[in-house]
Order: C-alpha cells, then sequence, then structure tokens
C-alpha cells in the first residue's frame, strides 16, 4: 500500500481564506500532522497544483467558473482584514523556543497573494481580463448562490484553485494496479452544484474527483459521505450513473441544511443511498449502520475504487452539538468501510467542522490510524492515555483553554454528554428493509 498526500502550509493558509475556517481550520490540521511526524511515513507529500478553468468546466458551468475566477471581483483593494491570524502565534514560538523558522506563514492575504502569484501563475495560466468581465449585480449572485453562506471573498480565485487542485492532483500518483490511500484534508466541498455554490462550498472537487477517475479508466466508483450534512451536490450530479454509488449517512430533520436525503429521494436501492438519522446519533449506532448498512451496499456493489468525504461536524464537541461521536468512534467507521478496498484505491477527503481545535485533532488521529491500519506504522497517538497532552508546536498555545490535553472533548466528564438519541434500533432493522439487505 503506497500513501500520498497533499497538503503544506501555502495551502492550509489558502484554505482557510474560507471564511467559515475561521482562519486557522487547515492550518491548525497542517501543522499538528507535521509535529507528530506523520508526513514522514507518506510515499509523496505533494506540492501545489492549481486546478484551471478547463478543469473546472468538466462539472461547471463556464459562466458561473468565469464569475468566481474573476480576480476583479475577488481582489479586495483595500486594507486587509487580517484573515490570517496565526504568523504571531509562530514567530513568538520559534523565538522564545530559540529553533529556527520552519514554515513561511504569512501576516495577510494580499502577502499570500503576492506568493502565489509569484510562485505558482505563470503567464500561460492567466485568462485575459475581458474573458471574464461581466457585470455583477445582486440578481446575478443570487442566482449563482453567491450571497450569504457563499459570498464573494478576497482571493477567492486563489483559493478555488489551490483547494480544487490539490483533490485532482490525488490522481496523478495513483495507478489502476498499486493500492494506495490519497488523501486532501482540505477539499471534500460536498454541496456545490454545477452553477450554485451552496453551504460554504464553491468547486465541488468531489465531482471533478470521481469523474476524472472514471476517465483514467476506474469503471466503478464508491463514494460514502459522513458528514453531518447530506451530501447533496455530489448525489444530484451522479444520480442517473449506474457505475457510480453514493452513500450518505447525515442529519435528517425538519428545517436542517440543504434540507435533501430523506429516504424518498433514494433512485436506486444499490446506486444512490441515503441513511437519515435523527439528532443524537451517538458511536454505537453509527457503528450498527455500518455494520448492517452501509458495509453491506458497498461490498454488493463491488467497485475499482472509494472516495470518502470525513467531514466532522458530527463529532461531540462541534458548534453543531446534533451528534455525539468521539474521534475514536468515527475514525473507526471510516477504516471499517476502507477495510473492503485495502486492496484498491482509497480516497480521503475533508468536510464540514466547525470547532478548529476538534478537527485537527480528528484529521491527526485519522490520519495516524490510518497508517497503522494499511502501512504497519505504529500509531503516533495513544488512544487509551486519558491525560495525552498535544505535542509542542507552533501553534500549541491555542490548546491552552483545553489543558492542552489531546483527548479533552472525548473524556468522560469533559463532553457535553447528555442529547438525547432519538434514533430508535428498530429504525435499522427498516433501514435492512428498504435497502433488501
Amino acid at each position: 500500500m503506497k500513501f500520498f498526500i497533499c497538503t503544506s502550509a501555502f495551502q492550509s493558509q489558502v484554505a482557510d481564506l474560507l471564511p467559515c475556517n475561521n482562519g486557522q481550520k487547515s492550518q491548525l490540521i497542517y501543522t499538528l500532522l507535521r509535529s507528530y511526524k506523520l508526513l514522514e511515513h507518506f510515499n509523496d507529500v505533494i506540492g501545489t497544483s492549481l486546478a484551471g478553468i478547463e478543469d473546472m468546466k468538466r462539472f461547471h458551468s463556464e459562466k458561473y467558473l468565469k464569475l468566481i475566477l474573476n480576480q476583479d471581483y475577488s481582489i479586495d483593494d483595500q486594507d486587509s482584514n487580517p484573515v490570517l491570524q496565526l504568523a504571531d502565534i509562530a514567530r513568538r514560538f520559534y523565538q522564545n523556543s530559540g529553533t529556527d523558522v520552519e514554515e513561511h506563514w504569512f501576516d495577510n492575504e494580499h502577502d499570500l497573494y503576492r506568493y502565489y502569484a509569484a510562485s505558482f501563475v505563470g503567464e500561460s495560466d492567466e485568462d485575459s481580463k475581458e474573458e471574464y468581465l461581466e457585470e455583477v449585480d445582486s440578481e446575478l449572485l443570487e442566482k449563482y448562490g453567491l450571497q450569504h453562506d457563499c459570498p464573494l471573498f478576497p482571493y477567492l480565485s486563489m483559493y478555488v484553485q489551490v483547494i480544487t487542485g490539490a483533490t485532482l492532483s490525488l490522481l496523478q500518483f495513483t495507478q489502476r494496479e498499486v493500492p494506495s490511500i490519497a488523501i486532501n484534508w482540505d477539499g471534500g466541498r460536498h454541496h456545490a452544484l454545477k452553477e450554485y455554490a451552496s453551504g460554504f462550498c464553491y468547486v465541488n472537487d468531489i465531482v471533478l474527483l470521481i469523474q476524472s477517475l472514471r476517465r483514467k479508466g476506474w469503471n466503478k466508483v464508491t463514494y460514502v459521505d459522513f458528514d453531518l450534512h447530506h451530501g447533496d451536490g455530489v448525489a444530484k450530479a451522479l444520480q442517473f450513473s449506474k457505475n457510480i454509488q453514493t452513500i450518505s449517512v447525515h442529519l435528517y430533520e425538519s428545517g436542517f441544511f440543504p434540507g435533501t436525503g430523506s429516504l424518498n429521494e433514494t433512485r436506486n436501492a444499490k446506486e444512490m443511498v441515503n441513511v437519515p438519522v435523527l439528532h443524537g446519533m451517538d458511536d454505537e449506532y453509527l457503528k450498527e449502520l455500518m455494520c448492517k448498512i452501509v458495509n453491506p451496499l458497498v461490498e454488493s456493489f463491488d467497485a475499482d475504487c472509494i472516495v470518502i468525504q470525513c467531514g466532522a461536524d458530527g463529532l461531540g464537541g462541534d458548534k453543531y452539538n446534533e451528534w455525539q461521536l468521539t474521534i475514536g468512534g468515527l475514525t473507526q467507521a471510516i477504516i471499517s468501510v476502507m477495510r473492503l478496498f485495502k486492496h484498491k484505491q482509497i480516497f480521503l477527503l475533508g468536510g464540514g467542522g466547525y470547532n478548529p481545535l476538534l478537527v485537527a485533532r480528528f484529521y491527526t488521529f485519522l490520519t495516524a490510524k490510518v497508517l497503522e491500519t494499511f502501512g504497519d506504522i505504529p500509531c503516533a497517538i495513544d488512544e487509551n492515555d486519558e491525560d495525552l497532552l498535544i505535542r509542542d508546536h507552533e501553534f500549541i498555545e491555542l490548546y491552552e483553554k483545553e489543558n492542552y490535553r489531546y483527548w479533552s472533548y472525548d473524556n468522560e466528564g469533559e463532553l457535553k454528554r447528555g442529547l438525547r438519541n432519538d434514533n430508535k434500533k428498530s429504525y435499522v432493522q427498516e433501514l435492512k428493509e428498504f435497502y433488501h439487505l
């Protein structure tokens, strides 16, 4: 088994331009991965790769892309807001610890963009301004979903090209004959539609990846989505393909975004699978769903490879506070379906998660367990040590309020337990009957 990951200090800072990342989510993930020396076990740590408009046109409409890629709309000529807030923290750490600066942390978006333009954007990659010009008004923004949770924000064009490019770059390192696991924790934008931004998602890198897999010879692809929210953009885009299986385990309640994903929307009991659950789902209930519903459906489809969206917003401690999954429990669920593809290709992407400290812990632990399970590499994080402290690194001070404890949200008495689990065991049997298992 080979291991590939697309990540870097630069990529994480670009990813954190996305408003819902609070200027720190991806940077915390990257530095925690590095502090546990997990990146050293990958066959390749992939550098920055940009996706161009031709790459994204394979799914999205040209008019929509010209709008979100127009730098005139996404570059702010005014003084920049300090979206990138962590540079000072990193500098203080290096000074106080007497260590050399290990990464380049930018103070603001302007400096980040200048580095991007100088290092990655050649003249051949730039489209003329005239090609992108279109008068923007509220009606046009509404048409393309570029309001409310998906506004045009400074340097959106850079964000879209870098993050989509990161996911698509995983294909350059995978071969059908060689089992592999390829990761982009900054990807997994599952709500974006063909010409409509939605749910903090502007370009659907998942659909683009799956389409590319099909073109490169992977005939059948399974997609599994663990995000708290229904993977509506992926399901809608691929709903008529008999060679692609989409499975989404998500919260489905009245008024909860995106309002889709009911059992009634299932078009084919084996190819388009919705597993709608209610408030309060815990580890044991998810484990039962995996054993009796998800994994049997995946096995019966027998795909050539699998793409997994590992959303973290169902963890206890996330701001949504809808499910009460632990890091270990969600990791175990993801590993269980990965085992079905241990001799094939596996792609792991990120997703939702709105407690940056918690998300960083989760993706770091999941990465460590993936390396242990499929690479026979001892896990760098002891899941049985309740008092385990987070390793020292640039952003360690951000964990101070949690006493630097790795399992802060999963320890008994520290996590706000007590959510009523509205999911009934009888519902699992109903799902089995519905999907003819």
